[in-house]
């Protein structure tokens, strides 16, 4: 039922604002030739980068179940993968206040090196309580990594060509 409500919403939601006519005007005016190439070095470069969060992601993911199931209560590996999500929101939101001088550059870059640190006790705990504080404080370097790859991409990639790329880093 619930995959049901999803894709109901999706497709209603989804389909209303693909076809708000705001977004032609929006496109004609910023750019009246059209197109523009979206495979350009850079935006290749933020595509490997998307890539390599998807892997954390799996790897987390595959690392929970292996010791949630070893200790005898593979349900909770849901639980322990969902506190990446609960870290990372909570420094997505915090990530709107950071200042505008702080560029997506240095942001993706500080995040990027957050993930590492942050992701090296994996390395070294081995209980599922220890694994889930760890995985919460490595959330806390998604959000805004994700955040500082895709406005990174909006900007690399020529304006009618932004919805293709968000697509193909999400």
């Amino acid at each position: 039922g619930a995959l049901l409500v999803a894709a109901v919403l999706l497709a209603v939601f989804g389909s209303a604002f693909a076809l708000d006519p705001s977004a032609r005007v929006a496109h004609d005016a910023d750019h009246p030739g059209g197109g523009g190439r979206l495979l350009g070095a850079a935006f290749v470069v933020l595509v490997g980068a998307q890539v390599s969060i998807g892997m954390l992601f799996g790897a987390t993911q595959t690392g929970a179940t292996v010791l949630a199931t070893d200790a005898g209560t593979p349900g909770v590996a849901g639980l322990v993968h969902a506190t990446l999500g609960v870290g990372s929101a909570l420094a997505g939101l915090a990530t709107a206040y950071l200042p505008e001088r702080i560029g997506h550059e240095r942001r993706a870059l500080v995040a990027a090196w957050a993930l590492l640190v942050l992701s090296l006790p994996l390395l070294v705990v081995g209980s599922l309580a220890g694994t889930a504080a760890t995985v919460l404080f490595l959330g806390f370097a998604v959000a805004p990594y994700m955040i500082a790859v895709f406005s990174l991409a909006e900007r690399v990639v020529p304006g009618a060509r932004v919805g293709a790329a968000m697509t193909t880093l999400a």
